[in-house]
């Protein structure tokens, strides 16, 4: 669908989150049914007039539209036969009104019901096309509407299509709280475009995800995915990279997992930030925003109105109060960024990519050649939640046992499957009574041990590991499914089970 006005954006927004909420429609929602209920109004003026003017008082706007409402009503009463809500326009500036009135308080004629029908199956119907066609309505409108105030960002203006305008008067408090608005608009279509991507477009191979799981000496195979990949410039869209080069635009995710891409996924705008004063040799310095919003490694954008934007590198961040340092990469010619010439920064969201990105591809994309199970959209989604009860722990070196520390010297973390498997390497390599608390946690017998491969030893280290790993209650069962000698000790092929998903996950561990 193509939109071309923010009000009709409004109704269908309004409509999707009304039908996602199991609510009731109201008469500010649908113009035809509204247009049709004008005489019916006119007749319940007496009722619904007190109601809507108290409605109308904490607002400048909402008081204008009662008063322009009444006054159709009194016109229509003495004789005119002009049903003004059978204007758009006029319907919208007294929507927010007629919002009051809730569709199962009436009794709906046969014509009526066929109208709500037909509306809540098109909302129901909406794809996350008509939200991306809604965003690229409210990025050009809100385009248009900085560039003839005097704050268009030319780069940004050319990204979404619109040709930049010079600046036609000086901005207004209405202006900018409009353009606010807009903005929020847009974030919010953000967030239902990623929820269709998260619940309709996300690929269900989970063993996708188990792959990182399984250790590259062990002799267990799993699954050949992401054999290897291919850096290529970022273009358009990842669904078109993933039609592109892996012949499916439902294959995203592929490239979002392999990239580890956060939402948004991709910014190509970004946000400017204005120097707060001429740049050094080697930083600049601009209004706190969060740290980690450019944590060190971060590609950024440099430029001013005089110089073309050139990208660098964030080498140190240093917080000084509510300012920011960044120190960049590259020549140390970051004087020429004057703020007599609006000078700025250009952050993009952390973890995403844009225009002049490189991207991974794998090359390729094969079929699991073994593996429990592959799983749909909803235990993928049930996956997901697993792993977030699962937690967090410090990240610890799989051969040392040694916490890693990260490029910026902070402790790294284990998350998801990692941290899973982390759990279970450790408790394969804590000896029974080692930790004074859980005198009854771990096992006799570590992996690395001399083991010789009886079934005697197999039964013991099996029992002994099922029996450690269910002491903790993040785990709901265990099962081995490999155990075999090793030059220098064992290896082991395990299905975890772990709590709120049903499902197994593969592991394997070589000493």
């Amino acid at each position: 669908m193509n939109y071309t006005s923010i009000p009709q954006i409004l109704t269908d927004i309004d409509l999707f989150n009304t039908i996602n909420a199991g609510a009731p429609f109201n008469l500010g929602q649908l113009p035809a049914v509204a247009s049709n209920r004008w005489q019916w109004l006119v007749d319940n003026w007496n009722v619904y007039s007190p109601v809507l003017q108290e409605i109308a008082v904490p607002s400048d706007t909402q008081t204008q539209a009662y008063e322009d409402l009444s006054r159709n009503v009194l016109s229509y009463q003495l004789g005119s036969n002009i049903n003004p809500l059978q204007n758009i326009n006029f319907f919208y500036e007294v929507s927010a009104l007629l919002s009051v009135i809730e569709l199962p308080s009436l009794t709906l004629t046969p014509q009526e019901r066929v109208l709500v029908a037909s509306e809540q199956s098109r909302i129901e119907a909406l794809t996350i096309d008509d939200f991306r066609n809604m965003r690229v309505f409210l990025r050009k409108r809100s385009a248009i509407g900085a560039s003839q105030i005097g704050l268009g960002d030319q780069i940004a203006d050319t990204l979404v299509g619109v040709t930049p305008v010079a600046q036609q008067r000086s901005a207004t408090v209405d202006d900018v709280v409009n353009l606010s608005y807009i903005s929020d608009l847009i974030a919010f279509v953000e967030g239902v475009i990623i929820n269709f991507k998260d619940t309709v477009q996300r690929s269900p191979d989970l063993l996708a995800f188990s792959n990182q799981n399984i250790s590259p000496d062990s002799p267990v195979v799993i699954n050949d995915t992401y054999l290897s990949s291919v850096a290529l410039p970022f273009e358009i869209s990842l669904d078109h990279m993933a039609q592109k080069y892996l012949g499916d635009s439902q294959l995203f995710y592929e490239l979002v997992t392999v990239n580890k891409l956060q939402p948004p996924y991709v910014d190509m705008v970004g946000t400017k930030w204005p120097l707060l004063a001429p740049g050094a040799l080697n930083n600049v310095a601009i209004a706190s925003t969060p740290v980690d919003s450019v944590p060190v490694g971060t590609k950024i954008a440099i430029g001013s109105y005089k110089l073309r934007e050139e990208s660098r590198i964030v080498e140190k961040v240093v917080a000084n109060g509510t300012n920011l340092t960044l120190y960049l990469s590259g020549a140390q010619d970051l004087a020429k960024l004057k703020t007599s010439e609006g000078a700025y920064v250009r952050i993009y969201a952390p973890n995403t990519v844009n225009q002049g990105s490189f991207i991974l591809i794998p090359l390729t994309i094969a079929a699991a050649t073994a593996g429990p199970y592959t799983p749909d959209n909803g235990q993928l989604r049930q996956l997901d939640a697993a792993l977030l009860a699962f937690g967090v722990d410090w990240l610890r070196d799989e051969k040392t046992g040694a916490y890693v520390v990260d490029a910026n010297g902070n402790f790294a973390y284990a998350a998801g499957l990692a941290n899973v498997r982390q759990a279970v390497l450790f408790a394969l390599r804590t000896t029974q009574g080692e930790l004074p608390f859980h005198p009854n946690y771990g096992i006799t017998s570590q992996i690395g041990e001399q083991y010789y491969g009886t079934i005697d030893e197999a039964a013991v280290f099996t029992n002994a590991l099922r029996t450690t790993l269910l002491r903790d209650a993040r785990f709901t069962n265990i099962q081995v499914t490999n155990l075999s000698a090793t030059n220098t000790g064992i290896s082991i092929g395990l299905l975890v089970q772990i709590a709120g998903l049903s499902q197994a996950i593969p592991l394997s561990y070589v000493s």
